[in-house]
């Protein structure tokens, strides 16, 4: 989950800041991002989210500045880090258990 740089310092100064994007009210994403945001103390329900589908049009929003947090898939998640996005983690690491 890629997060851009100056804007958000870590998962508690997403809340707030521009929301992060994922792809629909009920989708996988929003999974993920509840299951990356709870160990770090993050109540999910106070995160504006903004929804807009595919991977490509969350990578788009991110470089936008649109929002400050999205999940993505590669090769968009190395396009974010090379052009200075920082990493926050896996989805791995936090949802292991789901597809």
């Amino acid at each position: 989950m890629p997060y851009r740089a100056g804007r958000a310092d870590g998962l508690g100064a997403v809340v707030g800041a521009g929301g992060g994007l994922i792809d629909a009210p009920t989708g996988i994403t929003k999974i993920y991002v509840e299951r990356i945001l709870v160990p770090h103390h993050v109540d999910p329900g106070t995160v504006d989210y903004v929804y807009a589908g595919a991977t490509g049009a969350r990578f788009n929003a991110l470089m936008s500045g649109a929002v400050d947090a999205t999940v993505l898939l590669p090769p968009f998640s190395f396009s974010a880090e090379e052009t200075g996005y920082r990493n926050l983690g896996l989805v791995a690491d936090y949802a292991g258990d789901l597809p």
